[in-house]
């Protein structure tokens, strides 16, 4: 009888709880994808490998480093090897559609050697430490582009542009993988030795310079090499690959909180229309209310109907909202790649649905209890 109650309010107001369902709905497949993109993003230094460091431009990314910095880096006592990367930027473009993804320059045998992220076939690896227009790309870039090794890749210069005024050809030599599934493949990496001679401005210059350290305490070698460089022309910041990941992210601000500040303001926002909306249905019920409780049904039983069709409503609008995040998340890569494994998870799904209960019981308790305290004879006088 209860549901059959329950059912019949709701559609009561047919249009009025249409729309109510659609905000929630709406409120829910928001949080739905900022949700996981924000764990995204405060998670994104832990797949890095922490046995590399970073030696960066000390007061902007936008500086560059001389490529003899490497040389002077491996001198530094805790130094195991090194390498040096330069990102490269541009726009891909294969007559349909352009994309950005992540694309750096580095000398790929120096590169690879600390690289145990990337997994590259023997044969691949010769071929791109040997090929000057040499690259190679991700698993993932890879299957999205339908490329081969083999294939050409043109780029579309935005900031190293090239002695013929025209675009970019790389060779395609490699397809890599990775030994564990979070870890990023979505990456293009070019030969710097044809990319050094063949740029019209920035020759000799690098963005970083990449080392590890083996068993040594890596922050002491960090100390000594901006101790080394300090007050010179190019002054550095060295730290692990995971602090680097977290300062370049926090550049453009705290994401994580900016994303949970708009999840949060919608869900408020969601709260005062919904509350509004239940206070409205409880006050136009208050003569069938007090009828029923005149009929013997106690004010627990009201109010136990009354949370019933919150709860039904905001769940049902929650449990759709977070189904068409899940579906979106499911084919977020196909768009941005480097949204791979974003999903909705069963944490978030519990945590959605908590948030949905608790939304029911904040909009529901204050008017029914209001209602449920008057006096029988005064819901049942004409208002």
């Amino acid at each position: 009888m209860r549901l059959r109650l329950t059912l019949a309010n709701l559609k009561r107001r047919p249009v009025r709880t249409a729309l109510t369902g659609f905000s929630l709905i709406t409120a829910f497949l928001l949080f739905g994808l900022l949700e996981p993109m924000s764990q995204m993003f405060e998670t994104a230094a832990e797949t890095s490998d922490t046995a590399r460091w970073w030696v960066s431009p000390r007061h902007s990314i936008s500086d560059m480093l001389p490529v003899r910095y490497r040389e002077q880096v491996s001198g530094v006592q805790g130094v195991e090897n090194t390498a040096h990367i330069t990102w490269f930027g541009g726009t891909y473009i294969d007559a349909q559609r352009s994309s950005a993804f992540t694309r750096w320059v580095v000398t790929p045998e120096a590169f690879l050697d600390i690289s145990p992220d990337i997994v590259l076939a023997d044969a691949q690896r010769d071929a791109f430490i040997n090929t000057p227009t040499g690259a190679i790309v991700g698993r993932q870039i890879a299957e999205r582009f339908n490329l081969n090794v083999g294939d050409q890749i043109p780029l579309t210069a935005d900031i190293w542009h090239n002695l013929d005024g025209s675009d970019w050809h790389f060779d395609l030599v490699g397809i890599y993988d990775s030994p564990q599934d979070e870890t990023d493949t979505t990456r293009m990496f070019i030969n710097y030795r044809y990319f050094d001679e063949y740029r019209i401005v920035g020759k000799g210059l690098i963005s970083n310079v990449l080392f590890t350290t083996g068993s040594v305490n890596g922050a002491e070698v960090a100390k000594s090499i901006d101790v080394m460089f300090a007050n010179s022309e190019s002054e550095t910041r060295t730290q692990s690959e995971s602090d680097y990941i977290l300062s370049q992210v926090g550049q453009i601000g705290n994401i994580s909180f900016m994303l949970r500040s708009v999840t949060a303001a919608v869900l408020f926002t969601i709260l005062l229309l919904t509350g509004n909306t239940m206070a409205q249905a409880i006050r136009e019920r208050r003569n069938e209310y007090a009828a029923l409780r005149a009929m013997g049904f106690s004010a627990g039983d009201l109010l136990a109907l009354t949370f019933a069709e919150a709860v039904t409503l905001i769940t049902l609008a929650a449990g759709t909202g977070m189904l068409i995040a899940a579906l979106l998340l499911t084919y977020s890569d196909q768009v941005l790649p480097q949204s791979s494994g974003l999903n909705l998870g069963l944490p978030l799904v519990i945590q959605g649905i908590g948030i949905a209960i608790l939304l029911a019981v904040i909009v529901t308790l204050p008017p029914a209890i209001r209602l449920l305290n008057q006096p029988i004879a005064d819901s049942l006088r004409r208002q």
